[in-house]
């Protein structure tokens, strides 16, 4: 019988390495294979697997996921063959704090922030209308889940059915490293 994935997604810099250290410390197995060090952009890790830069040529060792949790951008999301079954938590950040962290990640200043920000709404908009036909998705805004903690993950619990220790969870969410923001 095959298991669910937990899949978090979002755009680069949105929050999603921060929710992949809460699902560890909720107990699940996290799917990575720790090429990408943590660095001081990111200082807790990445909780990546490389592969998932190339599932739009290979996805065969996708099956590995199951009853894992996975981080996925959503650029990427579309290539991943998720079922009814998989929940999906969808990272959500201010569109002008993600463009910040991500030029300060790249050593770059986006002159066209307008336009990279008109591309963005209109790809998390086509995502989440996909996420909505093909499994279940928990929006997760990280400005709430830094401000108002245990409301959102309260509502992360109820989503993943779990029923994990607060104040150890809340130990997870350091907000001195909310940088980048409005």
């Amino acid at each position: 019988m095959k298991q669910m994935k937990i899949v978090v997604s979002g755009l680069p810099r949105s929050g999603t390495s921060l929710m992949m250290q809460i699902l560890e410390r909720c107990g699940y197995t996290i799917q990575q294979d720790y090429m990408r060090v943590p660095d001081s952009n990111n200082p807790n890790g990445y909780y990546e697997d490389e592969r998932v830069k190339r599932l739009h040529l290979d996805h065969s060792w996708v099956d590995e996921t199951e009853g894992k949790a996975i981080k996925v951008v959503s650029s990427q999301l579309w290539y991943f063959p998720l079922t009814k079954d998989d929940k999906v938590i969808y990272m959500h950040r201010d569109l002008d704090e993600v463009i910040q962290s991500q030029n300060i990640l790249a050593g770059l200043d986006s002159e066209d922030k307008w336009m990279l920000k008109k591309h963005y709404i209109n790809h998390i908009r086509h995502t989440l209308d996909r996420l909505s036909e093909t499994t279940q998705c928990l929006n997760v805004d990280h400005r709430e889940l830094l401000t108002n903690t245990v409301e959102t993950l309260s509502r992360l619990f109820s989503f993943l059915d779990i029923s994990p220790v607060m104040e150890d969870v809340i130990s997870v969410v350091d907000t001195g490293l909310w940088r980048n923001r409005k």
